[in-house]
């Protein structure tokens, strides 16, 4: 298990991006991997989505009532075709749920031979195709980690390794149809923080691609992928530059055979930020979100629109009165102009690394963000998305993942929240 290896999450993340860096970290503290070095920045993320794992001496296994359950990818079909996937970070343990459209259901993931634990962060399930879906994360092989695929295909797994590097971990996919997926994560590098990874399904073979960061960048991340067509995508996440590793935005895109940096927007700001998500419902149109914070200056959340030719910021989310140091971690779009991005609000920067805030949703009509209020039980507990789909053709429905737990603890359980076009529904997904 994780714990039995002293592994810390260290309060990286997941959201989405920060997942990534918390696995190398973790990696690298356990000796597993060498020659990666995780910038000073990293330690002042909060633990948002990923609380801080407790860790156990060695054969005392995980720590008894104490989960920290979190789903990290989602996708629908339709209102009652629902996949979620994530972890539980004290133990390893890979977690995957099911709707129905009335309840979730706990689903036991085959893991590959060897395995003793895993990571499952981004799922992708190709419209009109079934009960077929793709799933991507990190597994635990002895003293390695690697990048790992599962394919489902609504009665059992059948486990994946990509031909990557060890110590690499894909964390988002894309796919158009069952025999072509893009998915981008990170891998390791023996000199830097880690390389930017993209992989492509073929329905039988996944295959490595030739993908690169700038050439001022040390190393870097990609944490969210979208493919509008066979021949357009995109993916976002961070790279890290200078002499202290500092964090900015990342955009590359695909046009079928080329990987091509792009340019971001980025906001101007003493922020360190990176792209967690992106939502492409066309070639000409995407929307990306990013955050960023430290313990001095708080956090930020924002969002970039690329119209074909160029990315621009949006428009700020117009968040309450009183809201403070937001973050954004996950968006969809189910057409253009009609997009939901998700997160968390009222983080605490002093949280030392336990969780802390209020999950936040959003929706955007092309010009301007709404905020939308997202209600959790537990008035004294915190919470936060770091996923959401909506999927194509159903206006009024989409589903957004994360987790719940005491303020500043690093006990969390699953949490799901189903939007209808007015209001938030928030369920607890079976424990």
């Amino acid at each position: 298990m994780l714990a039995d290896r002293g592994w810390t999450m260290a309060g990286r993340e997941r959201a989405r991006g920060r997942r990534l860096i918390a696995v190398i970290a973790a990696v690298a503290a356990a000796g597993v991997v060498t020659g990666l070095n995780v910038p000073s920045a990293v330690a002042a993320q909060p633990a948002a989505l990923i609380p801080a794992a407790a860790t156990t001496p060695a054969g005392h296994g995980a720590v008894i009532g104490s989960q920290a359950d979190q789903l990290n990818g989602v996708a629908c079909r339709s209102a009652r075709d629902c996949l979620a996937v994530g972890a539980d970070y004290h133990t390893g343990t890979p977690l995957a749920e099911s709707w129905n459209g009335t309840r979730w259901r706990v689903l036991s993931v085959t893991l590959p031979a060897g395995a003793s634990g895993a990571l499952l962060d981004g799922v992708a399930c190709p419209a009109a195709t079934g009960t077929y879906c793709v799933v991507v994360g990190v597994v635990i092989k002895g003293s390695t980690a690697e990048a790992l695929a599962e394919t489902w295909n609504g009665k059992a797994w059948t486990p994946i390794l990509p031909a990557a590097s060890a110590g690499s971990h894909l964390s988002a996919v894309s796919c158009q149809s069952p025999k072509r997926c893009v998915a981008v994560g990170v891998g390791s590098a023996s000199g830097g923080i880690g390389g930017v990874l993209a992989e492509s399904w073929n329905g039988s073979t996944w295959t490595p691609g030739k993908i690169s960061l700038p050439p001022h960048a040390q190393g870097g991340f990609l944490d969210g992928v979208s493919c509008a067509t066979a021949s357009f995508c995109v993916a976002t996440g961070a790279e890290f530059t200078g002499s202290t590793g500092a964090e900015a935005p990342l955009i590359e895109g695909w046009n079928g055979k080329d990987w091509v940096v792009m340019k971001p927007a980025a906001p101007k700001t003493s922020i360190e930020t990176g792209l967690y998500a992106v939502s492409c419902p066309s070639p000409v149109s995407c929307v990306t979100v990013g955050s960023g914070g430290n313990t001095e200056a708080g956090s930020i959340g924002y969002a970039e629109a690329w119209n074909g030719k160029t990315w621009a910021l949006t428009s700020a989310v117009p968040w309450p009165k009183g809201t403070t140091d937001p973050w954004l971690y996950g968006v969809s779009c189910r057409a253009v102009g009609h997009c939901v991005a998700v997160g968390l609000n009222d983080w605490n920067p002093a949280s030392n690394q336990t969780l802390s805030g209020r999950a936040a949703a959003a929706t955007w009509n092309g010009k301007a963000w709404t905020a939308t209020p997202v209600t959790v039980p537990g008035k004294d507990d915190a919470s936060g998305f770091g996923a959401v789909t909506c999927p194509p053709g159903n206006k009024v429905f989409c589903a957004a993942v994360g987790y719940r737990g005491p303020q500043n603890s690093t006990v969390s359980s699953a949490l799901s929240g189903f939007w209808n076009g007015r209001r938030w529904a928030v369920i607890l997904p079976a424990q």
